[in-house]
C-alpha cells in the first residue's frame, strides 16, 4: 500500500510546480488547483487505508480475516473498496484530463512563441525601411538645397548681369 503513495507524491509535487508556473489569468490554474486538492484528499485516504491495512497486518496471522469482521466494520471495509475505486477512476480522468490541458497549453505557448518571432521579424524589416526612407529624405533634402543654392546664384548671376548692363548703359549715355 505504501508504493502508490510515493508515486503520487512526485505527481502532487509536479501538479504544485505546474500551478506555480501557470499564469494567474489561465482558466487552466484554476482546474490543476482542483485536482491538486483532489490528490491531496487522495493521499489522506490512503494514509487512513494504510493505517487500517497496518493494523489487520500487525495482527497475528490466522486470528483476523474478513469474516471475523462485525457487519459494521465489514461495511467499512466495502465502502472503503468502493472510495478507492472511485478515487483511482478520478485519478484517472484527472490524469488524463492534466494531459491534454498541458498538451494544450504547450501548443498555445509554441504558436505565441511562432506569432512573436514573426512579429520581432517584421518589426526589424519595417525599421530598416525606416532607415532606408530617413536617408532617402536626407538626401533629397540635400539637393532640393544644393538646387536651391544654384538658382539663387543663378538668380544673383543674371541680377548682376542687369546691373552691369543698366551702369554701362548709364556711362555711355553719361558720356554722350
Amino acid at each position: 500500500m505504501q508504493a502508490p503513495q510515493k508515486q503520487l507524491r512526485p505527481n502532487v509535487k509536479r501538479l504544485n510546480s505546474i500551478a506555480k508556473e501557470t499564469p494567474k489569468t489561465n482558466p487552466v490554474k484554476a482546474k490543476l488547483k482542483s485536482v491538486l486538492q483532489e490528490k491531496k484528499e487522495q493521499i489522506e485516504a490512503d494514509k487512513a487505508k494504510d493505517e487500517i491495512a497496518s493494523e489487520v497486518k500487525d495482527a497475528p496471522k490466522g486470528l483476523v480475516t474478513l469474516k471475523d469482521l462485525c457487519a459494521e466494520d465489514k461495511q467499512r471495509v466495502a465502502n472503503l473498496i468502493k472510495e478507492l475505486a472511485r478515487v483511482d477512476g478520478e485519478k484517472e480522468s484527472a490524469l488524463s484530463l492534466l494531459a491534454q490541458q498541458k498538451a494544450s497549453y504547450e501548443d498555445q505557448t509554441r504558436i505565441l512563441a511562432t506569432e512573436r518571432e514573426k512579429m520581432r521579424l517584421e518589426r526589424e524589416g519595417v525599421e530598416a525601411q525606416l532607415r532606408e526612407c530617413q536617408k532617402l529624405l536626407e538626401n533629397y533634402q540635400k539637393t532640393l538645397k544644393e538646387q536651391q543654392e544654384k538658382k539663387i546664384i543663378v538668380i544673383f548671376s543674371t541680377v548682376i548681369v542687369a546691373r552691369r548692363k543698366t551702369l554701362a548703359t548709364l556711362l555711355t549715355l553719361m558720356l554722350l
